[in-house]
């Protein structure tokens, strides 16, 4: 249990009440624009435990958060995102998941609202079936009541995976790609883990709206909607990880694939965006690759630049004063 919650949402509802929260708010849209982040808008019934990174909103929180925001602003156009002189809310929706299409985009309908999408075009056209962290959860899903085998880990080797040491051994096949250098090959690698293991994973074995991503007609129909489309790179690696080889295929060929199937695209949505994993090297990259605009997904880490893009990563946030109290930049007090 976390002790600390309820003392945290007591502190969040007096700054709300005390206009404390709309006071910081304010005063960062003077200073320039706030970006919220989603990535999977599902229903109810659809949100999971498991790993997941802690970026499902339900769809029912999803609208609570936008009736909240038009309450007290606008929320601004998505062609105004990249603009240096314009100031305000924006949203940002990462990945391309079929959610996005059949959820979200009725919802901004709904509002008379735009957004930017960060599509990767190896999910678009199938050169990937899943984003690899959500392939090492499918295929522990799988797994279930049965036991992995993966030699490069000894001590998860042999272990009966259940919906108790789920999460954990998902986490212990991250870390190890991630210290081990095997962010180059990383679909190669989780291929041959399923070789191993005898799985064969499928798009449509699973949810949906969670693991599916976009179409082309689907990008090409946000984009006549009046949305935004930005690369959000290729297969969703990380980029610091990457030689340079892989690094410039991971910009170039989304960017490109954009340009020809959608429209011009000159904006670039890091993935994972944390300042441990974009750092100068990735961001004269993506300069070289064409990109003239770059978000990130965290508020802090690097002075302003338009290739670092600050933006506020959201989660299934139902609390308007915790909602408002994130805006504001007050989480920051209690990490």
């Amino acid at each position: 249990m976390n002790y600390k919650k309820p003392f945290i949402d007591i502190l969040y509802k007096s700054f709300f009440k005390s206009g404390l929260s709309k006071s910081f708010i304010n005063r960062k849209l003077k200073a320039g624009k706030l970006i919220l982040t989603y990535h999977n808008v599902l229903p109810e019934s659809a949100l999971s435990s498991f790993f997941t990174n802690n970026v499902d909103v339900s769809k029912a929180t999803f609208e609570f958060q936008i009736k909240s925001l038009l309450e007290k602003y606008k929320i601004q156009p998505a062609t105004e995102i990249v603009d240096g002189h314009k100031k305000g809310i924006y949203l940002s929706f990462d990945d391309g998941m079929l959610n996005n299409i059949e959820i979200v985009e009725p919802v901004l309908k709904k509002y008379g609202i735009t957004a930017m999408f960060g599509i990767c075009s190896g999910l678009v056209q199938r050169s990937i079936e899943f984003i690899w962290r959500d392939q090492i959860f499918l295929m522990l899903k799988s797994l279930q009541d049965k036991k992995i085998i993966i030699s490069d880990l000894p001590l998860i080797s042999g272990l009966e995976i259940n919906k108790a040491n789920l999460n954990k051994v998902a986490s212990s096949i991250t870390d190890y790609i991630q210290a081990n250098n095997k962010m180059n090959d990383v679909y190669g690698y989780l291929d041959e883990v399923l070789v191993i293991n005898n799985l064969i994973l499928k798009r449509d074995l699973f949810s949906q709206l969670r693991y599916s991503p976009m179409n082309l007609s689907d990008v090409r129909y946000l984009q006549s909607c009046g949305h935004n489309i930005a690369s959000h790179t290729h297969t969703h690696r990380k980029l610091s990880m990457l030689s340079d080889v892989e690094l410039r295929n991971e910009l170039h060929i989304s960017r490109d694939y954009l340009r020809k199937e959608v429209g011009d695209c000159d904006t670039l949505v890091y993935p994972y965006g944390s300042p441990g994993e974009v750092n100068h090297r990735v961001r004269d990259f993506a300069s070289e690759a064409g990109y003239k605009y770059a978000f990130l997904n965290t508020t802090k880490g690097f002075k302003k630049d338009h290739l670092f893009i600050p933006r506020i990563n959201m989660g299934n946030i139902s609390s308007k004063s915790n909602f408002f109290g994130i805006l504001a930049g007050f989480n920051k007090l209690f990490r």
